[in-house]
């Protein structure tokens, strides 16, 4: 199996949405950062490969 992400730009975000993550719950700006996490396991590698499996 491969799975291809798309580039720099898609592990340029993955480093950069932890920081941001805290920085939101530090300004005590908790709706944004549940959508921001939310977001971020939805498009994580391992809900890239989860996804490309064929289980049928």
């Amino acid at each position: 199996m491969r799975v291809e992400v798309s580039g720099d730009e898609t592990r340029t975000r993955d480093l950069q949405e932890p920081h941001r993550l805290v920085s939101l719950t530090v300004d005590g700006r908790a709706a944004e950062a549940a959508q921001l996490m939310r977001g971020h396991i939805t498009h994580s590698l391992t809900a890239t490969a989860i996804s490309a499996l064929d289980f049928t």
